[in-house]
């Protein structure tokens, strides 16, 4: 039957080794991540149901399918945030550049960010970061054409002190990391002390 299947483990963000909370398992497998911890929702397979709700989501504009996508972040999050070694306060949403914002009319990550913090009171919106640069679309590069195709791309706004934050970074799907990353080294970069992600789901290469 046609259904989301909820993960009920995490990995290690960079070998993918098996974990309870998506932490990095070695010094190793953290070296070149900005971000300290990785959740993801669902399961991902190439033709299944949630592949096509996200397919609806990005490229076709569906923006009414915000709701339910973001009843499943806030599902997850409601188990995972257990497993955060820091209270979050802050929940960052991965920007788009703003020609993609005017073709589609809005930022998918906006919308699961807003629907999170409206379940959780303890969390408060803080969308500081900037696409500066309107590269090619991540999902149609190799890993290496993805980290490279993001270097510098991120900046925050209005030089938002970030001192001390913990902060979830939200975004639909991840793929190698590369759009985290980048958004986590300008965070960083601004003070923010733990940076925890929290994606749909983790696809595979050319899978969306």
């Amino acid at each position: 039957s046609k259904k989301i299947n909820y993960l009920i483990s995490q990995v290690c963000p960079s070998c993918r080794k098996v974990n309870h909370s998506g932490v990095f398992c070695s010094n190793g497998c953290k070296k070149n991540f900005y971000f300290d911890q990785l959740c993801v929702c669902v399961e991902y397979k190439h033709g299944d149901l949630f592949q096509k709700l996200m397919i609806r989501f990005k490229y076709k504009f569906s923006k009414d399918l915000n709701e339910f996508l973001g009843k499943i972040l806030v599902n997850c999050f409601r188990e995972f945030k257990k497993k955060l070694p820091f209270g979050a306060t802050l929940v960052v949403p991965v920007p788009i550049h703003k020609k993609k914002l005017k073709k589609r009319g809005f930022n998918q990550s906006r919308l699961l960010a807003e629907i999170l913090i409206k379940n959780f009171g303890e969390l408060n919106l803080c969308d500081c970061l900037n696409r500066k640069e309107y590269h090619a679309d991540q999902a149609k590069l190799d890993k290496n054409r993805r980290i490279r195709n993001l270097a510098g791309a991120m900046d925050i706004k209005n030089n938002r002190d970030l001192n001390g934050e913990v902060i979830i970074l939200i975004d639909d799907v991840a793929t190698t990391g590369s759009t985290l990353n980048e958004c986590s080294k300008v965070l960083k970069k601004m003070g923010a002390k733990y940076i925890c992600g929290i994606v749909l789901a983790r696809a595979r290469l050319y899978s969306l």
